[in-house]
């Protein structure tokens, strides 16, 4: 695994989305992973604009073959080695049924993240009774996180909570104003609340547990995505996951009682 954590900048080059180029890739990465290798294809994937983009890098190695990789590009180079940094420390934590993408390279200056792409099905691609097996496993995927310790700084933020709650009130009532006056009652009954909100119990939580983000493998689960950890509550994950599903519910058409079981599933095994 590539640590330039002295990552020099050269002058003149490339910065931003002009790095998400094979030419460019295979540039920064060659040197590290040996002879042969090359980025051959990059597919952009997703744009947070201001934050990050991701794209799907296709490679080839000295035997033409090769793994495909993840990158992520920041604006904010810290936020590249942030999370390259817990994904790191997750790896060395992975046992035979919890695991997450094995890091390959952090470039900070550059604000790259590499890691290789996760294989397995999310939750929404299967059908019973394989859905089940992944509710199970998603759940035990995140009760052995909960159960770890980590000396890391970040926390949850309740002003910033409350905050993305009001930015949360403000899209929906611009989208939908037939739904502005539920989205202020609702707003102003969390802020109520989170402004009280006392923890009793801080761990390790992902921040953005949701089913898409957990891929599953013959009863493997593998878990992406891990720019907002932190240390908080653990429910918020818990909370998290339970709305994504309800989500998945309304998608689906599903009936009361078939999402109130995948809800339940998912709880009892936690």
């Amino acid at each position: 695994m590539i640590s330039a954590k002295h990552d020099p900048h050269p002058a003149g080059a490339p910065l931003g989305a002009e790095l998400l180029d094979a030419g460019a890739l295979t540039a920064l990465l060659a040197p590290q992973l040996g002879a042969g290798f090359r980025v051959a294809a990059v597919t952009a994937v997703a744009h947070a604009p201001g934050k990050r983009w991701v794209a799907v890098c296709r490679t080839t190695d000295a035997n033409d073959d090769g793994p495909d990789f993840i990158v992520k590009l920041y604006t904010d180079p810290a936020r590249a080695s942030r999370s390259h940094d817990v994904l790191e420390q997750l790896y060395a934590r992975r046992t035979a049924g919890w695991s997450v993408p094995r890091p390959i390279a952090v470039l900070p200056a550059h604000g790259l993240s590499v890691y290789e792409a996760a294989r397995g099905r999310s939750l929404d691609e299967l059908s019973e009774p394989a859905r089940t097996e992944a509710l199970v496993a998603s759940a035990r995927w995140l009760a052995v996180l909960h159960g770890m310790t980590f000396d890391f700084q970040r926390r949850v933020n309740m002003d910033s909570e409350i905050r993305q709650i009001g930015e949360w009130a403000a899209l929906v009532s611009a989208q939908q104003p037939e739904a502005a006056a539920l989205a202020t009652q609702l707003r102003e009954w969390l802020v109520s609340r989170a402004a009280k909100f006392e923890s009793s119990a801080e761990t390790i939580i992902h921040r953005d547990f949701q089913y898409r983000h957990v891929l599953v493998e013959d009863g493997h689960a593998t878990v992406i995505d891990f720019d907002e950890v932190r240390t908080g509550d653990p429910a918020f994950d818990v909370a998290h996951f339970g709305a994504n599903l309800q989500l998945l519910g309304i998608r689906e058409q599903l009936s009361d009682a078939d999402a109130a079981r995948l809800a339940a599933v998912f709880l009892i095994e936690y």
